[in-house]
């Protein structure tokens, strides 16, 4: 291209870190904690075993019983052979450079990139088949110790106690099955960034970014800790793909320093002595952040008896998710709910069941980006005061300023549809206003 432009490309591969191939209590069956323990009787201890006697008999080696977990509440592992392959992330990008006048630059960049094999929470290896949710509350009955069927549904075993819904689901004899080191999740990312920096230069620096980008991944299940819900059809994992819980579609963020024109050597007030040690020698700096709020996400719908996905809830047709007073613009975070309870609904409602209703997957998906939640943003200032004292001592003094014009950035309100404190924020992401003042002698050796 022409001197003062610029085009370049990349692309790459990147290959995450191999995770642990066993996990970290071990499987059952493959480990063993003899306990000895000694009794109180009326004429003292009783010591459990003598040393001059050796160890008692007590379980050795490996127990390769495949039914050693039947019936005892405890969850097997599974891992399969692919689960320990790492994550492949392809990278690609196109960028354009322009210079401009003053020592400006402006630049253009579409960036992306598609990940698989990622660390993921999306099998359900023990979930009951979606051909019996039309059972509705059916699901909900027990068997006793001596039936042989319920709802027309043989036992799967003599003696079996739980629900219907266990008792159909593919391992009846244990709860759920915890996969181990699942990566099965993918993600891709693309966005559009233009930036425009100036390098200092006649005592201005600036660099003004701008981003417009879409993150759309399966892999943020694993994160059921920070993000609500999970996975809720394991049947129908293209349905899981949503955007991600920290997709930001535009952000815009803005830093600049100045040196004012006033003092010695400069375009105002040009002079020495007390004039230069009251008018020269100031800077200041700032920073401004703003981005799109994170995408909405809820808790679980009402679920099924025994090993459940989560089920979401549904968006009714035709109703605003936000309430009245945030659609006003009038909105009191101290006692207005952000959310409209009336907009959601449990797709699984006792209500619904005992109509005759069967169980069914909600609207909503597991990340919901038509609905997000407060934002708010920031401005950063720093005032600076540079006084020469003599040829290899310089006097700095600085006055920051942070979250400078006090914005509350609200924090995710309440996201459980059917808690009574649906849609009200209780806290903030961040403090209020701060600042702090600094004073240093700066020496040069040269």
């Amino acid at each position: 291209m022409s001197g003062k432009s610029v085009l370049r490309g990349n692309y790459g591969i990147i290959y995450g870190a191999t995770p642990m191939n066993v996990p970290a209590n071990g499987e059952p069956g493959f480990s063993n904690h003899p306990n000895f323990t000694d009794s109180l009787t009326a004429g003292g201890f009783t010591t459990p075993f003598s040393l001059d006697s050796g160890f008692p008999n007590f379980s050795k080696g490996i127990n390769l019983d495949p039914f050693q977990l039947d019936n005892t509440g405890n969850s097997p592992f599974y891992t399969a052979h692919s689960f320990g392959r790492p994550a492949n992330v392809q990278n690609y990008g196109l960028e354009i450079l322009q210079q401009l006048p003053h020592a400006t630059v402006l630049s253009l960049t579409y960036t992306g990139n598609r990940a698989t094999h990622l660390s993921s929470n999306l099998m359900c290896l023990n979930c009951l088949s979606t051909q019996y949710y039309g059972l509705g509350s059916q699901l909900r009955q027990s068997f006793s110790a001596d039936q042989t069927t319920l709802s027309g549904h043989k036992t799967p075993y003599s003696s079996f106690t739980g629900s219907l819904a266990q008792g159909l689901q593919p391992f009846p004899q244990i709860g759920s099955v915890s996969t181990f080191n699942e990566n099965i999740g993918q993600s891709s990312y693309n966005a559009l960034y233009a930036k425009l920096q100036r390098n200092f230069s006649n005592g201005f620096s600036l660099l003004a970014s701008y981003a417009w980008s879409k993150t759309l991944t399966d892999a943020d299940s694993t994160l059921i800790g920070q993000l609500a819900g999970g996975f809720q059809n394991p049947f129908n994992l293209k349905g899981e793909k949503a955007v991600s819980g920290y997709d930001y579609p535009q952000t815009f963020a803005l830093s600049y320093v100045y040196e004012l024109p006033f003092g010695k050597n400069k375009a105002f007030l040009n002079g020495g002595g007390v004039l230069n040690a009251v008018v020269g020698g100031w800077e200041i700096s700032g920073i401004h952040h703003a981005q799109s709020a994170v995408p909405a996400h809820f808790d679980c719908a009402t679920g099924l008896p025994g090993s459940s996905p989560c089920f979401r809830f549904s968006l009714n047709p035709g109703v605003s998710p936000y309430s009245a007073a945030k659609l006003s613009g009038q909105l009191d975070p101290l006692n207005d709910a952000y959310l409209n309870k009336d907009a959601f609904s449990d797709p699984n409602s006792d209500e619904r069941l005992t109509k005759g209703g069967g169980f069914q997957f909600g609207s909503l998906p597991r990340n919901v980006g038509s609905i997000r939640y407060p934002i708010t943003p920031l401005s950063d200032f720093s005032f600076i005061k540079r006084t020469t004292i003599s040829e290899r001592a310089t006097a700095e003094f600085r006055v920051e300023l942070f979250n400078a014009f006090n914005q509350h950035r609200l924090g995710a309100p309440n996201q459980n549809p059917n808690s009574t404190a649906f849609g009200h924020i209780s806290g903030t992401e961040h403090g209020p206003r701060g600042g702090q003042l600094t004073m240093r002698i700066n020496f040069s050796t040269a």
